[in-house]
């Protein structure tokens, strides 16, 4: 019997080292990384040794997909919080939610440290409905500690059927209070741009200011339908007469940088927008055209220190380029370039990939604005607004709340509920009246 498990476990492993023999003939030939043939069999020598031991003595059988899965998800892991191995049905969310369509319970989250925080609720969704607020860090998962998971794990949890409950907990700072949350999933249709209020027909109003006709459009994600939604609001406004625009992108934790291009591009009719450059110092400029110019309007940027990714690179490079002034908090910190690698299964189809760090974005002037781990609050990291507008946690809870109470569709009897007019909010009018009572003089 011991042979037979013997012979069958040599079988087994055979697939295994054709696997550590093409990588190591991959990685022979692919300079600086390419080391001595001896040493690479060395490197993936552990690899077959615990998985022979886990197929040998584990309790129970566990085939190579599962082992091979895992060896996947945890070699990514180990590079970075934004670093990713997406397997099929985790691919198949990933997509769907690229098309703004998907089943959970609508959050975004990032890993901080080891701490897994909440960046933002979406809007309408379960999770925003429920009260769950950008800063909750999430500590529980299904009667589980989240220590126990990856942050992709817990993200993955947090979806599912629609219909089905999402049980989780999280500490709620600055008193640290535990709260526990049962979601329903449902289907997310995340709808990216909002205006001041909700018309009766249950549209947006994206005229702030009447009287001087500042429009004000907040960006919630930046993903294939965020263009397409800002285009149609631009229109409306300027229908309406807008004469200068505020650009909401408070708690807007970034997204498809194609979509962010194209929305930059709306403002510029030339120049860099961002770069990005590798570790071998390869370096791709993005640049803005003279296709679909919006009009010289003043534009005012509103930011806070959950504004990351891709807001920071709209924020910046507007800046950077002075059309736009940027007030309110300094932004999160986030430039990294994730890559989406479509990896082929057996048969060739594409159904899952690798979402890697491959470079950092740099604005227009060369300024990285990544904050690493071992970054400093004096560092050089985040976009510094032109005007500083400060806000405590609970003004941050306040400016969400009135978010939540806007979107609620009313009936037809019913006042809407306009968004609050917060300091930081109050102050970007303030800054587009000057300049339009300046360009009247």
């Amino acid at each position: 019997m011991e042979n037979q498990h013997e012979q069958l476990f040599t079988k087994q492993n055979l697939v295994w080292v054709i696997v550590a023999s093409m990588l190591a003939i991959v990685f022979w030939y692919l300079p600086p990384i390419a080391a001595r043939q001896d040493a690479l069999y060395r490197v993936f020598t552990p690899l077959l040794t615990v998985k022979s031991q886990i197929q040998k003595r584990y309790v129970e059988d566990v085939d190579d997909t599962t082992l091979i899965d895992g060896a996947l998800h945890g070699m990514v892991n180990s590079l970075d919080p934004h670093s990713q191995y997406l397997d099929p049905a985790e691919y198949a969310v990933f997509k769907e939610h690229m098309k703004g369509d998907y089943e959970g319970i609508g959050v975004s989250v990032d890993l901080q440290g080891d701490r897994i925080i909440v960046v933002s609720p979406i809007e309408n969704s379960p999770a925003f409905e429920a009260g769950v607020r950008a800063g909750d860090e999430i500590v529980e998962v299904g009667g589980k500690p989240v220590t126990q998971f990856r942050s992709d794990e817990v993200s993955k949890m947090l979806r599912g059927v629609e219909g089905s409950m999402a049980h989780f907990k999280v500490r709620r700072p600055p008193n640290g209070q535990i709260i526990a949350f049962s979601v329903p999933r449902r289907k997310i249709q995340t709808r990216v741009v909002f205006g001041f209020r909700r018309k009766s027909d249950a549209t947006w109003d994206f005229m702030i200011d009447p009287d001087d006709k500042i429009g004000y459009l907040r960006i919630g994600e930046f993903w294939d339908n965020t263009v397409p939604e800002f285009d149609q609001a631009i229109a409306q406004l300027q229908q309406e007469g807008v004469r200068g625009l505020i650009l909401d992108l408070r708690f807007n934790p970034g997204g498809d940088i194609q979509a962010t291009k194209d929305l930059v591009d709306r403002f510029l009719s030339g120049g860099v927008i961002v770069t990005t450059r590798t570790r071998r110092q390869v370096v791709e400029t993005i640049s803005a055209t003279p296709q679909h110019d919006l009009p010289d309007w003043p534009v005012a940027v509103l930011i806070n220190n959950y504004s990351a990714s891709g807001a920071e690179i709209t924020a910046g490079s507007l800046q950077e380029h002075q059309r736009a002034t940027i007030v309110g908090e300094r932004s999160f910190g986030k430039a990294s370039v994730q890559e989406f690698i479509e990896l082929p299964d057996e048969n060739g189809i594409r159904d899952q990939a690798l979402k890697l760090t491959i470079a950092y974005y740099y604005l227009p002037s060369g300024r990285c604005i990544h904050r690493r781990p071992d970054s400093r609050e004096s560092d050089d990291w985040g976009i510094q607004p032109d005007v500083v507008v400060d806000t405590t946690v609970m003004e941050k809870i306040e400016i969400q709340s009135g978010w939540q109470r806007a979107s609620v569709i009313q009936n037809d009897h019913a006042e809407q509920t306009s968004i609050p007019l917060d300091k930081q909010l109050t102050r970007a009018l303030e800054v587009l009246r000057e300049k339009l009572q300046g360009s009247r003089n």
